[in-house]
C-alpha cells in the first residue's frame, strides 16, 4: 500500500497536518512499521517568486514576445525539462516536466531557479541574475510578499 500524508514536524514526532492525512495514519494498524520517503513541502511563495522574475523577464527581454507561459516553455526546454515518450503509434515524441509541487522537491526547485536564471543570463546578458533576483524580491515585497533570507549555499536560491 502506497499513500501520501502531509505531517508536520514537533519535536522529535510527526503529526497530520490535515483530517485526511489523520484518518490514513489510523488506518495503518498498531505497533506496525512504515518506510516513508521523506520530502520538504514546497514553498508557494517561492513559486509565486518565480512568475514574479518570469514577468520581468518577458518585460525586460528586448526580443522577447511571447508571453510568461511561453517563457516558462523555453527555460524548461533550455534546461533540457524534457522526458522522451513513445506516442501510440511508436514515434518517440518529447514531453515537458512538470514544477509542480508533487512533481518536483523544494530543493530541486531551487536548483531549477538557479538553472533558469542561469539561462536567462546567458541569452540576455543585460538581465543579470542578481540584479533580477534583487528586482523581483522589491516587486514581490511590493505586494506584501516577502521572502525568507536563508544563507545560500553556492549560489542556491534562497526562499
Amino acid at each position: 500500500m502506497s499513500t501520501t500524508v502531509t505531517l508536520r514536524r514537533k519535536g522529535r514526532s510527526l503529526y497530520p497536518v490535515d483530517p485526511v492525512s489523520e484518518d490514513l495514519l489510523l488506518e495503518i494498524g498498531a505497533e506496525r512499521d512504515v518506510v516513508c520517503e521523506i520530502k520538504v513541502a514546497r514553498s508557494a511563495k517561492q513559486l509565486r517568486w518565480l512568475f514574479c522574475l518570469l514577468h520581468l523577464v518577458a518585460d525586460n527581454a528586448d526580443d522577447w514576445d511571447g508571453d510568461v507561459d511561453d517563457l516558462l516553455t523555453w527555460l524548461k526546454v533550455s534546461a533540457r525539462m524534457i522526458e522522451p515518450v513513445l506516442g501510440h503509434d511508436g514515434e518517440l515524441i518529447y514531453v515537458l516536466k512538470s514544477i509542480s509541487f508533487a512533481g518536483m522537491g523544494q530543493e530541486k526547485f531551487n536548483r531549477t531557479i538557479n538553472r533558469f536564471l542561469e539561462i536567462i543570463e546567458r541569452r540576455w546578458p543585460h538581465l543579470h541574475r542578481e540584479h533580477m533576483r534583487a528586482e523581483a524580491d522589491r516587486i514581490f515585497a511590493s505586494y506584501g510578499f516577502e521572502r525568507k533570507k536563508e544563507k545560500r549555499r553556492d549560489d542556491d536560491h534562497r526562499d
